[in-house]
């Protein structure tokens, strides 16, 4: 039961949520390159433009906050894509 535990606890330093596998997997890339968690919301992101532009990408609302331990501060970012307003197809 232990070993059970300690495994799946394990696989989590190799898990990254996203809405899409694909974009899951770009983010768990960065990460193991080096990235920082910045870099790995932007792989991310730019990843679900592409595998879901329907429901996910730039053209909506993105919100961070941003936690820097060196620093002891904290930044928090507002995306706000504002919508043309005549579409067409």
């Amino acid at each position: 039961m232990v070993d059970r535990l300690v495994r799946q606890q394990s696989d989590l330093a190799e898990w990254f949520p996203s809405a899409h596998p694909y974009a899951s997997q770009a983010g768990l890339d960065i990460l193991k390159d080096g990235g920082n968690a910045i870099d790995a919301a932007v792989a991310v992101a730019s990843t679900l433009n592409v595998a879901e532009p329907y429901m996910s990408g730039y053209r909506w609302n993105w919100y961070c906050t941003y936690l820097h331990r060196q620093r002891e501060s904290n930044a928090s970012f507002k995306f706000l894509w504002p919508c043309p307003e005549r579409r067409t197809a």
